[in-house]
C-alpha cells in the first residue's frame, strides 16, 4: 500500500501541467492539494509502517518525499524550485504528524511525544 501511494504521488507530482489541470490539481486548490496529499501521506506511511515508524519519522519521510518531487520537477521541466509548494508540503506533513500522533495516543495506545 505504501509503495502504491508513494508511486502515485511521485508520478502525479512530475506529471505535465496539462495532466495536472485535467485532474484538477492546478488552479485555485493547488495549495490545498499539497497540504491534503502530504498529510495523507504521513497517515498512510505511519499506519502501514506502525510497528517500525513513529509519527515524526513518517512526517519527515513525507516531507523529504515532497522535496524529492519538487527537485524532480525542477530537473524535468520547471526552471526553478517552487518553494511555496515545499512550504505547503511541510504544512501537510506537520498536519499529518499531528493527526497520526493524536490517533496513536488516544485510540491505539501507542503514546507519541507531542512537543510543539
Amino acid at each position: 500500500m505504501v509503495a502504491v501511494w508513494v508511486a502515485a504521488l511521485v508520478l502525479g507530482s512530475v506529471a505535465s501541467g496539462e495532466t495536472k489541470a485535467a485532474v484538477g490539481t492546478q488552479g485555485d486548490y493547488h495549495r490545498v492539494w499539497h497540504v491534503v496529499v502530504f498529510a495523507a501521506t504521513v497517515v498512510v506511511v505511519g499506519w502501514c509502517l506502525a510497528p517500525v515508524a513513529r509519527a515524526w519519522q513518517a512526517a519527515v519521510a513525507a516531507f523529504l518525499l515532497g522535496m524529492l518531487c519538487e527537485l524532480l520537477q525542477r530537473l524535468i521541466y520547471i526552471p526553478v524550485v517552487e518553494w511555496a509548494d515545499v512550504r505547503d508540503d511541510a504544512a501537510g506533513a506537520a498536519a499529518g504528524w499531528l493527526v497520526l500522533a493524536l490517533w496513536r495516543r488516544w485510540r491505539v495506545g501507542q503514546p507519541e511525544a507531542i512537543a510543539l
